[in-house]
Order: C-alpha cells, then structure tokens, then sequence
C-alpha cells in the first residue's frame, strides 16, 4: 500500500515527500487549499529516489494544504501541510 511523509511540516519553501515502503515514486502529487481549489500539480514518473523535494516557495502562501499522492495503481493518500 502508498504510505509517504512529508518535512518539513510546517515548511517555509522546500518540501520533501518520502514514500515510506522505499520503492521509486510515480504518481501524481497535488496540494490543494482548504477549500479543495487544485494548487499545485505534479506528475512524477519513473522518479529513481524514494524522495522528491518539491519548491513551493513561489507557489504557496502562508496557510493550511492538503497533500496528496496518487499511485499509478490508483492508490492515494492525503496529508496536510502548514505553509509559513
């Protein structure tokens, strides 16, 4: 089954993502608001690492996201992140 971390959390601008069972990530990354209005997209393929880092410092403002993996079998989790 997909199991990730993110950290920081909170985060200022550079975010890692670690899927937690150590296999290569692909899938789609998402972070949404807390109103569900689609932020940030991105899709990794054949990434050869089990962590990506990610540089929101740009994309985001001060706040509280949703982070969500998306499996290319389908499989998703949510987490939530704390942008300062």
């Amino acid at each position: 089954s997909l199991k990730f971390e993110i950290y920081p959390n909170p985060v200022y601008d550079k975010l890692s993502l670690r899927q937690l069972n150590h296999r290569p990530i692909q899938g789609v990354v998402e972070i949404r608001n807390i109103e569900g209005k689609l932020i940030y997209k991105q899709i990794i393929n054949d990434h050869p690492s089990d962590t990506i880092e990610l540089d929101l410092k740009s994309k985001l403002t001060k706040g509280v996201y949703i982070v969500t993996l998306m499996s290319i079998d389908g499989t998703k989790q949510n987490s939530k992140l704390i942008i300062f």
